[in-house]
């Protein structure tokens, strides 16, 4: 029997956390080793933390990081997967590794563990880190050259802690800088003194975990894959498919103030409703979504057919 199991998924304060037997636990793609205390078990499997890795500690993240957490699971540990995440839907899964590529799958390099993605910016072609450690994406400076600055916003980087960035709204192709997937982002600077992780090996950049938010993805990081699935599209003026989610790239920025202000209340009622209507609305249906604050229900919604 092929192992597979589900728990909650959300995001909380930038950061991609679950509950792992009561533990609270952070999805982080860009850390090669597992950090916590002891042995976290995974289905019928168990994995060593370590305490410590290269001076990141959860007793050094705890002053940080609202609500605390006990472990952030790496690299190490996820790369013994194939670890499916549908944020909108609130779902992480872990299941077993398969043989063969799937068909559409796109190919990963890796770096020092870290998943490296080819990426596209225009006619640019460039590789970027998968980090789903990152609340946001990240560029050299020299690469925002010539491009308008939008608002500077407090970040948090594991290992560094709080730093403000400008940020810049860009158009990015994800899995290649021609028929990648497209969706618009922002993106922003790493301090001077973390710029170094982003010169070492060929990748020029970071791609944080605002993504989820675009797409479900499985990502088979022990062999070397990723399968893109847009979580919706909608039509853009110029009838086409631009790749924009059914909520504007602002969207992270509301559920994070709904988030701080209400906990998990917007995600569970949303969740509720989405029941409801499948209940009530057996098979496909259409549903007109208006009004301020319920464009969050228009995925969940559009996914029931």
């Amino acid at each position: 029997m092929c192992m597979k199991f589900q728990l909650p998924i959300a995001m909380h304060d930038g950061l991609l956390v679950t509950d792992i037997d009561g533990q609270r636990v952070v999805i982080d793609t860009g850390l090669p080793r597992s950090i916590g205390t002891g042995l976290i078990e995974l289905g019928d499997r168990a994995f060593s933390l370590v305490e410590n890795f290269l001076g990141t500690s959860i007793a050094s993240l705890e002053k940080l990081i609202p609500g605390g957490i006990e472990v952030l699971l790496g690299a190490d540990v996820l790369s013994e997967f194939e670890v499916y995440i549908d944020l909108v839907a609130g779902c992480l899964e872990f299941r077993e590794r398969r043989a063969s590529l799937p068909a559409t799958a796109i190919t990963l390099d890796s770096f020092m563990r870290i998943p490296v993605i080819d990426a596209g910016i225009g006619e640019r072609s460039l590789q970027l880190f998968v980090d789903t450690g990152a609340s946001l994406s990240y560029l050299q400076p020299g690469a925002t050259i010539g491009m308008e600055p939008g608002p500077t916003v407090e970040e948090f980087y594991p290992g560094h802690g709080h730093f403000e960035t400008p940020t810049y709204e860009i158009e990015l192709k994800v899995g290649s800088a021609r028929e990648g997937h497209i969706i618009r982002t922002r993106i922003g600077h790493l301090p001077a003194a973390l710029c170094p992780l982003i010169g070492m090996g060929r990748p020029q950049g970071i791609l944080g975990n605002d993504f989820l938010h675009h797409f479900r993805v499985t990502i088979s990081l022990g062999e070397g894959w990723i399968l893109i699935d847009p979580v919706a599209t909608v039509p853009s003026s110029r009838g086409k498919l631009d790749g924009v989610v059914a909520h504007d790239s602002w969207a992270h920025l509301y559920d994070r103030v709904q988030r701080e202000s209400f906990g998990g209340f917007v995600d569970e009622l949303t969740q509720r409703t989405v029941e409801v209507f499948e209940m009530l609305l057996p098979g496909s249906a259409r549903v007109l979504d208006l009004g301020a604050g319920t464009g969050r229900l228009s995925i969940p919604l559009a996914r029931l057919g």
